[in-house]
């Protein structure tokens, strides 16, 4: 059997926002986080700030992600006998229809989790910074005048 990990809690430096995780997951998204952060190169409060949530909104896309692979991961695990054909393709594709099916309302709400998050990064793209290369763009252009 797998112990079972233990959260550790962390008050972030910017926010002042309590988070638990465990630590493999805390230290991931910190380097996540942190390399994101430092390639926008933002200057002053307010940049720091969309810096900070492009790179959490961004570790939430990819937990999403790795979530929907996660419940086929357990689909498979648990429907794998449920398929009689011998060709390896097309037991997994007949798996794969088994699970979508048997978690859609899940996939779904997924769905809806990723769609949520991707607006706030487009608002925050389009409507804050709509300069291609974001916060340095802006500076450069400022400093020029």
């Amino acid at each position: 059997m797998i112990p079972k990990k233990q959260l550790s809690a962390s008050r972030h430096d910017l926010t002042g926002q309590v988070t638990a995780m465990i630590d493999e997951d805390r230290v991931a998204h910190d380097r996540f986080s942190a390399a994101l952060v430092q390639s926008l190169s933002p200057d002053g409060a307010m940049e720091t700030q969309l810096a900070q949530r492009i790179a959490s909104d961004s570790w939430r896309l990819n937990r999403a992600s790795a979530i929907e692979d996660n419940l086929f991961a357990i689909g498979y695990s648990e429907h794998a006998e449920d398929e009689t054909t011998q060709h390896p393709e097309v037991h997994a594709a007949f798996t794969a229809a088994r699970v979508f099916t048997a978690q859609s309302h899940q996939l779904a709400l997924l769905t809806l989790y990723e769609q949520r998050i991707n607006l706030v990064l487009i608002t925050i793209f389009w409507i804050f910074r709509p300069q291609p290369s974001m916060f340095v763009l802006s500076r450069r252009t400022a400093d020029s005048k």
